[in-house]
């Protein structure tokens, strides 16, 4: 083994003895210990105990003189970052008539003793990170969720397993407390507590130097105390992960963690001015559009400057089938919802050919309706004021957050549906003439014109603008109809020179025509 692994041993080993380090130790007493203790741990592979000493000696951990065997160091948690740890000072014996009241777990006595000794079990600290960071991924509720009789609170709050806070000034300490108390039954044993991540603004303290060498015993009713203290010396965002381990003091108890989250932040003035205006509001999910409704058109915005031109191809509307708005993979039990699944799942998992063409790509645009369909409904608005314009007496201002950063994204000529608080039965279309800063100008039917007063409340739902997915839909069926097989699907069989359909652009049909007649004149 190389010398850096040699001495992560040699550094594990020294907590693994924990109180019973002295001075100065005989190096034959050390060698005894390693290997009847330590080295013969289950699926940990250690160097042999010279390579240990020799790296201790030349990392300056160690000072080997005469036989003895002097150690540098003190026996710390073994941390997975290298967290450093600010030790506490040494606590002076309280007499019974003190009358001191602690809030951390009370003093072991020889009856309080755990009745079942803990082997400490010592894990790489790389390996164990990696292996609760993952577990975190997988399930991240079961992790964070108070289990074994342990609860653990902190102040401030956490809030879903993560405590938050943003410090107002650099170097200014910020305090963390960690509560543990033992809720149950039984006797359980507080082993083990680390940090996951390399950040060196903090430091972990705790009363009694809790290790797995030396454990703390929770009788139930008792309570112990952790405390982080933060100290940011640089602006940003600043997260780390809080690993806590328990063992009940039980025959053949296996070993429990409670895992907690903590994020410190520091922002700039700038970034606090730039700062959001209102709370993040987290995705919620989107309730059901009643359908059967009476709708009102509105006024959609004139188009001047524009010809009109005769339609010769006329655009048809395309509409997706109903099933496929409620197709979802939980309700695979419905037998009509599985047989649906499996259409849509046989076509799109089929080869693409032209016999399939035209169905598959309709049936992605559906898909893909039906997707813009839910985007979009979560930024429906509640309980939203209108105002008439200052230019314009018959459109009403909508306020809409969010407008300038297309969330919604909401274009002229697009559609609004809104409805009066407390009554759905009457839909009011209103179309936008104009999108500014944070509002649209919306134009409605006369109707609700009519009816409008202040502070009016509405509700209001956007939709989506179906010309482009029609224009696609049609394409589709063209490349059908026009055979276009060999252009979408080209083969070694295809002639040099294929014959292209015959295409043409109206609006430049009709500009060359009126120039051709004004010429004439």
């Amino acid at each position: 083994m190389s010398r850096k692994q040699s001495l992560k041993s040699g550094q594990d080993f020294i907590a693994f003895l924990g109180d019973r380090i002295s001075n100065s130790i005989s190096k034959e007493e050390l060698r005894a210990i390693y290997y009847a203790e330590f080295k013969g741990r289950k699926g940990f592979k250690d160097p042999s105990f010279s390579s240990v000493v020799y790296a201790l000696v030349k990392s300056n951990k160690a000072i080997l003189k005469q036989e003895k065997i002097y150690l540098n160091v003190k026996p710390q948690v073994p941390v997975h970052c290298d967290q450093p740890r600010r030790p506490r000072a040494p606590q002076s014996p309280h007499t019974p008539g003190s009358g001191s009241k602690k809030k951390t777990a009370k003093t072991l006595s020889p009856s309080s003793a755990p009745s079942t000794p803990v082997t400490p079990v010592l894990t790489p600290k790389k390996k164990l990170a990696a292996e609760i960071l993952r577990k975190l991924k997988l399930n991240r509720k079961k992790m964070t969720a108070d289990k074994g009789g342990i609860q653990i609170t902190s102040d401030p709050a956490a809030i879903g397993g993560k405590v938050q806070f943003t410090v107002e000034r650099l170097k200014e300490l910020f305090l963390i407390r960690f509560h543990i108390a033992n809720k149950g039954t039984h006797c359980v044993n507080f082993t083990f507590y680390t940090a996951l991540h390399n950040m060196h603004c903090f430091t972990l303290e705790d009363e009694r130097r809790v290790t797995r060498a030396c454990p703390l015993f929770l009788s139930p009713g008792e309570s112990y105390e952790v405390l982080v203290r933060y100290t940011l010396k640089h602006y940003g965002f600043f997260p780390t992960t809080m690993y806590f381990e328990f063992c009940a003091d039980l025959p053949g108890a296996v070993p429990f963690c409670i895992v907690r989250d903590m994020e410190a932040a520091a922002r700039t003035p700038l970034a606090v001015e730039l700062g959001p205006v209102s709370p993040y509001k987290p995705y919620k999910v989107v309730s059901y559009r009643r359908g059967g409704r009476m709708i009102v058109e509105g006024v959609p915005p004139e188009r001047p400057g524009v010809q009109p031109l005769q339609s010769t191809l006329k655009l048809g509307n395309f509409n997706y089938p109903k099933y496929l708005k409620g197709l979802r993979l939980e309700d695979s039990e419905s037998p009509s919802t599985k047989q649906h699944l499996s259409l849509v799942k046989s076509l799109l998992d089929a080869p693409l050919k032209m016999k399939s063409y035209a169905h598959r790509f309709h049936l992605l645009l559906h898909l893909e309706e039906v997707q813009m369909e839910r985007d979009i409904q979560n930024y429906d608005l509640h309980n939203q004021t209108m105002t008439p314009d200052q230019l314009n007496k018959k459109l009403l201002t909508l306020r809409v957050p969010g407008v300038a950063e297309n969330r919604p994204s909401v274009l002229r000529g697009d559609c609004l549906k809104v409805t009066k608080c407390g009554n759905d039965d009457t839909v009011y279309n209103g179309y936008v003439h104009s999108v500014e800063l944070d509002s649209v100008k919306l134009g409605f039917n006369k109707r609700l014109l009519q009816i409008f007063f202040p502070n009016m409340k509405f509700d209001v739902e956007f939709t989506v603008n179906r010309f482009s997915l029609r224009l696609q839909h049609r394409a589709v069926d063209l490349a059908v109809k026009h055979r276009l097989e060999e252009v979408l699907f080209p083969s070694g069989a295809a002639v040099a020179t294929l014959p292209m359909p015959k295409l043409r652009c109206e609006a430049y049909t009709h500009k060359v025509n009126a120039y051709r007649s004004l010429v004439d004149e």
